[in-house]
């Protein structure tokens, strides 16, 4: 793509860079994972609801950080838009779904300050303002007819 015309491409920069895009595109085919059921990454659910696309990211974060007990990041890192098939999965998905470059963080919290996090997420629901979070290793029930701060009733890790 051309941004300007005031100047005429360097041929040796152009060789470059079509030859990275060229691996880059060819390594985004490779096959690195499998799933036997469809992927949820429509915002309308993962903005919304626990899900399987979630819940795998999520979970591949505590695998990869055997030290972990729990794994959290928000919703709002997936970045697709769209329900992928059951069948092969390329490094493409995990490119696409994770395009920002966040940064994981291990970080030891009191039980208080997980609570603390959880009441935040469910804390203006069910309005849908950003605050849900992916979980791996853990599991609340909560009630959202509660006044906020008073709504997370278990959390089990």
């Amino acid at each position: 793509m051309r941004i300007t015309e005031r100047f005429e491409p360097e041929p040796a920069m152009v060789e470059y860079v079509d030859r990275y895009a060229f691996d880059l595109t060819k390594k985004m085919e490779e096959v690195v994972g499998f799933s036997e059921v469809d992927l949820e990454c429509r915002q309308e659910h993962t903005r919304l609801e626990e899900t399987n696309t979630a819940n795998f990211i999520a979970d591949i974060i505590r695998f990869e950080n055997p030290t972990c007990d729990i794994a959290i990041i928000t919703t709002g890192a997936l970045r697709m838009n769209t329900l992928i098939p059951a069948g092969e999965l390329k490094l493409k998905f995990f490119a696409d779904i994770l395009a920002l470059p966040d940064i994981i963080v291990l970080k030891s919290v009191t039980g208080k300050a997980l609570k603390s996090a959880f009441e935040n997420m469910v804390s203006h629901l069910p309005l849908l303002d950003g605050r849900l979070l992916c979980i791996s290793g853990c599991s609340l029930t909560y009630d959202i007819s509660q006044a906020p701060g008073n709504r997370v009733k278990e959390v089990f890790v």
